[in-house]
């Protein structure tokens, strides 16, 4: 069951080929529902309005509408981890640029997996294509995703799991679809959202429950850290190497 735009409907491909999200005008977010309960709620609900309003798009629905959508997709699923999804897209509309008048507004709910199982991962530090910290779309979850997912691939064939970006100035990053935790020192960093970071619902969570600081990340920081993780709404995954260099992992803990 899908809800588009105040209506539900079965039909996984209910999606017009002309809705602006296939220009990657669009928002989106992804909360954990754990058991029946979806997790950070409201702050995701928060953070993709924020990221519709700097993308130049309007929800009309309400967040008590939205959350009724949500939970009842989850209880009509029944799975022990779900994945709720909302996307705010430009709409369908002419081809080109403009932006049509009405939105897209689409809430789904797939199965997901236990996000205390995910596994330690090998990424790859990518040194050629950079994040560009001035893009604005850089720090928020937009639909254009595809720079990531082709540079994911690539370090996929090389036989890593993931990859690790650096901006225009050489400063570390985020994950294609993660956020960092370093451990430098005994202390807990993650690298500021202004270098061009996304602005992560477990990071957040992190900063406001650990004592972890923000300060930019260079390339022989990432490298001499002596704990690494990659986190998000679906787990927290060590890092046990970064290109050739192999690292110690340990769960992430309070300082």
């Amino acid at each position: 069951m899908i809800w588009i735009n105040g209506t539900y409907t079965e039909n996984e491909c209910a999606l017009s080929v002309y809705d602006k999200s296939n220009l990657g005008m669009s928002v989106f977010t992804t909360a954990l529902a754990r058991e029946g309960k979806i997790e950070n709620w409201t702050e995701h609900l928060a953070r993709v309005r924020i990221h519709a309003k700097l993308m130049g798009l309007d929800c009309p629905y309400s967040d008590l509408q939205l959350t009724e959508v949500a939970q009842g997709l989850v209880s009509e699923k029944k799975f022990h981890f779900s994945a709720v999804r909302i996307q705010i897209s430009a709409g369908c509309g002419a081809r080109g640029l403009e932006y049509p008048e009405n939105v897209t507004v689409i809430v789904t709910c797939t199965k997901s997996g236990n996000p205390d199982e995910v596994l330690p991962v090998a990424v790859w530090l990518e040194t050629e294509y950079r994040r560009n910290e001035t893009d604005p779309t850089s720090r928020i979850k937009s639909g254009n995703y595809g720079a990531s997912a082709l540079i994911r691939k690539q370090a996929k064939q090389r036989g890593y799991d993931d990859v690790i970006f650096l901006n225009t100035k050489g400063q570390v990053t985020c994950a294609s679809t993660s956020n960092l935790i370093l451990e430098i020192n005994g202390g807990l960093i993650t690298p500021p959202l202004e270098d061009g970071v996304m602005d992560g619902i477990s990071r957040a969570e992190l900063i406001k429950s650990y004592v972890v600081s923000e300060q930019s990340v260079s390339e022989q920081d990432l490298k001499e850290a002596e704990y690494i993780w990659l986190v998000n709404s679906f787990g927290t995954r060590p890092v046990l190497k970064i290109s050739e260099v192999l690292k110690e992992t340990k769960p992430l803990a309070p300082s």
